[in-house]
């Protein structure tokens, strides 16, 4: 399979990992936007790194035509670009059936972690409930 662009493999899970762009990494309080694709299918992976980059794009483009977004919205726009993926996995609940509870109590876990250091940047806004 050729590489995937913008995904990286970390153990037998795919990552989206993009570069924020530099004039924007000091309003996003970041250098890169990373994001666990769960799953270990390339197909899946390439498709939902598609979606990321269309998102993480309207993210810059946003910051780029509005450069006086308060904190909430600012914070309101990475939420939701880290949601994108728990979105659709929630769209395929409704079809597939209930995750079972384990593998739930995985995803919480690994979600809450993912989210931990974007808490402590943009403080309680994006704190996880």
């Amino acid at each position: 399979m050729a590489p995937i662009a913008n995904v990286v493999l970390r153990g037998r899970t795919f990552h989206f990992r993009r570069r924020v762009p530099t004039g924007l990494q000091p309003k996003l309080r970041l250098t890169e936007m990373v994001r666990s694709l769960g799953t270990s299918d390339g197909r899946t992976a390439k498709l939902r790194a598609c979606q990321l980059y269309v998102a993480s794009e309207t993210i810059f483009s946003t910051l780029n035509a509005t450069p006086m977004l308060t904190d909430a919205q600012l914070a309101r726009l990475v939420q939701d670009f880290y949601g994108l993926i728990l979105d659709q996995e929630n769209q395929g609940r409704l079809t597939r059936g209930a995750i079972p509870n384990d593998i739930r109590e995985r995803r919480v876990a690994q979600y809450e972690t993912m989210a931990a250091p974007q808490a402590v940047v943009f403080g309680s806004l994006i704190a996880c409930p």
